[in-house]
C-alpha cells in the first residue's frame, strides 16, 4: 500500500515537472527572430544573435554546402587573430569546429555539436556561389565575457537599414576605445579597419577586436530585467521589472516595441498620473524615454491576463537607442495564476 502511494506520488510529480516543462517550452515557442545571411564561396565571419530550434548544426545548416563551421572558444587566455581562416585551426585548443559528414572521416574531429546565441561563427562554404542561409531562433541578453588584453572574436545587433560606425559604437568603452579591429575580407583574409570613425558595422558580421584590460561591455545601453536574460511571465508572476541605463556620453532617445507577437499581448506599464497617484496603463506601440549621459530608467511592467486570447502569448521586446544598437528580450505569458 504505501509503495502504490510513493509511487503515485512520484508519478503526480513527475506529470507536474512535465507541466512545467512543456509550458515553459510553449511559451518560448513563438518568441524568434528570423536572421538572414548571405554567405559567399569561402570563409564567412558570422555573428548569431539568436539560438535556432533546431540548434544542432546538422539541422541548422542542412542544405547549406559547408565544408565546416567554426567558432572560437578561449580558455581565458590572451590569443592574437588568425590572419588566415584556412590556417590549421584544429592545433588550436582555443577552437571548436563541426565537419557534415561530406567531409568523410574528418567528420570524427568535430567537437562542435550546437549553436548558441551571442556567438560568432567562422562558415567554409563550398561551391562557387552565394547561398542564403535563413535562421530562426530566441534572442538573448546574455554575452560571452571579454578576455582582457587580447583580440576578441565577437559581434553586436545593430540596425541592419541604419548601423552605428565602429568608433562612435566603442567610444565610450575604454577597453576598446581606439584599439585595432580586423574584418574578413571575401577573399578569406582579416583586413585591418583603417577609419573606424566612418567605417559601418554590419548586422550579423564577426570581427576581431582587440580588448585592452577588463571590460563588460555589451553597447551603449545597459539593459536588465530583475532577473534572468528574459521577461517572461509564465503563468504566476505578476510583475516584471526592467531597467535601461545610458552608459554613453550623449543623449540617448532609446525607444521600446513589441514585435514578432502571435496573439494580443495586453502589457501593462506603471506610471504616476497628474496627481502622483499609481496607475497601470497600456504599453503602447511604441515606448520612448529620452536618457542624459548615466541616466537610468526603470519599466515596471505587468500583464493584464483577462485580455488574453490564447493560453500562452509570445513576443519580443525590441529596444534601440536611435543610433543602430538593437537588444531584442523574449517575453511571454501564460493564462491562469494572478
Amino acid at each position: 500500500m504505501i509503495r502504490k502511494i510513493i509511487s503515485s506520488l512520484i508519478f503526480l510529480l513527475f506529470m507536474i515537472v512535465l507541466s512545467m516543462t512543456s509550458a515553459s517550452s510553449a511559451a518560448y515557442a513563438e518568441s524568434v527572430v528570423t536572421q538572414t545571411f548571405t554567405l559567399h564561396p569561402g570563409w564567412n565571419a558570422i555573428f548569431l544573435e539568436v539560438e535556432p530550434n533546431p540548434k544542432d548544426m546538422a539541422s541548422a545548416f542542412n542544405g547549406i554546402p559547408i565544408s565546416s563551421v567554426w567558432t572560437w572558444n578561449p580558455r581565458g587566455l590572451a590569443v592574437q587573430y588568425i590572419q588566415n581562416p584556412s590556417e590549421a585551426l584544429i592545433k588550436q585548443s582555443d577552437w571548436r569546429a563541426y565537419f557534415p559528414p561530406s567531409r568523410g572521416e574528418d567528420a570524427f574531429l568535430t567537437n562542435l555539436f550546437n549553436l548558441q546565441a551571442n556567438r560568432a561563427y567562422l562558415v567554409e562554404v563550398t561551391g562557387s556561389n552565394n547561398v542564403t542561409w535563413t535562421v530562426s531562433g530566441v534572442p538573448s541578453l546574455k554575452r560571452r565575457e571579454w578576455i582582457p588584453n587580447s583580440f576578441n572574436l565577437t559581434g553586436f545587433a545593430v540596425d541592419p537599414d541604419s548601423p552605428p560606425v565602429f568608433g562612435a559604437f566603442f567610444t565610450d568603452s575604454k577597453a576598446h576605445t581606439g584599439q585595432a579591429i580586423y574584418r574578413l575580407s571575401n577573399s578569406g583574409i582579416w583586413e585591418f579597419v583603417q577609419n573606424p570613425s566612418s567605417t559601418d558595422m554590419r548586422s550579423g558580421e564577426a570581427f576581431w577586436i582587440y580588448t585592452e584590460g577588463s571590460s563588460d561591455y555589451a553597447g551603449p545601453l545597459q539593459i536588465r530585467p530583475d532577473s534572468g536574460y528574459d521577461l517572461n511571465f509564465y503563468k504566476t508572476l505578476e510583475k516584471r521589472i526592467l531597467k535601461i541605463r545610458n552608459i554613453s556620453s550623449v543623449t540617448k532617445t532609446v525607444s521600446l516595441k513589441l514585435i514578432n507577437m502571435d496573439a494580443a499581448f495586453p502589457l501593462l506599464k506603471f506610471t504616476l498620473d497628474d496627481d502622483a497617484n499609481d496607475k497601470w496603463v497600456a504599453f503602447g506601440p511604441v515606448e520612448s524615454v529620452v536618457l542624459a549621459p548615466g541616466k537610468e530608467d526603470i519599466f515596471r511592467l505587468a500583464v493584464r491576463r483577462a485580455d488574453m486570447t490564447a493560453e500562452i502569448v509570445n513576443a519580443i521586446l525590441e529596444i534601440s537607442d536611435g543610433a543602430g544598437a538593437l537588444y531584442r528580450i523574449p517575453i511571454s505569458a501564460g493564462k491562469g495564476g494572478i
